[in-house]
This record gives structure tokens, C-alpha cells and sequence, in this order.
């Protein structure tokens, strides 16, 4: 699995099914430097559900894509 890391602003945040421990995931929908447009999921039980609450807001993710091509953020940290 290869990793990627990149600058997003997070347009949107759509809540999906919780896991069975109780943590959010979320479809986001992001902005990178060029201007295009991603649709991404938070992995089940990471801490991004979290931190992913306000949009406008640009982040540090570090995501890989699966087989069926969706992107999956593993990590993100505030990005100043």
C-alpha cells in the first residue's frame, strides 16, 4: 500500500456509520493547491474523524487509494 501525503482545505464533511467503539467516519470533500476537487473517507477508528470538524480549513492528510480507487485519509494534523 502506497502512502501519500498532500495540503487539503476541507469544503464539506458528511457523517457516516460510526464503528462498533463508537468513533466517526466521514466523507470528505477536499481542495488541493490546484483547485481540483477530491472526495475522501476517514479510516474506521482514526482520529480524524475528529479533527476534520470545521470546514475551510486546511490540513496536512496522509491518505492511500484502495483497489476500487477510493481515498482513505490514515492521518491528518493542522496545517498553519
Amino acid at each position: 500500500m502506497t502512502q501519500y501525503k498532500n495540503h487539503f482545505t476541507v469544503l464539506k464533511t458528511e457523517y457516516l456509520n460510526c464503528s462498533a467503539y463508537g468513533n466517526p467516519k466521514k466523507l470528505l470533500v477536499l481542495r488541493d493547491d490546484c483547485g481540483a476537487v477530491h472526495l475522501a473517507k476517514t479510516a474506521t477508528n482514526a482520529l480524524c474523524g475528529y479533527m476534520t470538524y470545521y470546514t475551510d480549513k486546511r490540513y496536512l492528510f496522509k491518505y492511500h487509494y484502495t483497489r476500487n480507487g477510493n481515498m482513505i485519509i490514515d492521518y491528518c494534523e493542522n496545517y498553519q
